[in-house]
């Protein structure tokens, strides 16, 4: 199975903390990437999502953390609300 990346940008207008998080983040963009995997069929060409990353960057360090779509789908989902 060959394995394709895709990445997107979301914008926070307050501070967030997802599952995984030791603290919080400020608002901003950020990048998530994620990882494809394609699925073995004959008919139609299809992908399986394999990982997802939040890219958090702070003074001095940029660290890719794991985390479930749903939880940032959740998060961005209480930000908007938070207007």
């Amino acid at each position: 199975m060959a394995t394709t990346s895709s990445s997107a940008t979301v914008v926070f207008k307050h501070s967030f903390r997802l599952p995984g998080m030791d603290r919080s983040y400020p608002p901003g963009a950020y990048e998530i990437e994620t990882d494809l995997e394609t699925l073995d069929t004959v008919s139609t060409l299809g992908y399986h999502r394999v990982a997802t990353r939040i890219l958090l960057t702070r003074p001095g360090v940029t660290e890719a953390l794991t985390i479930d779509p749903r939880d940032l789908e959740k998060a961005l989902e209480r930000d908007a609300s938070a207007d």
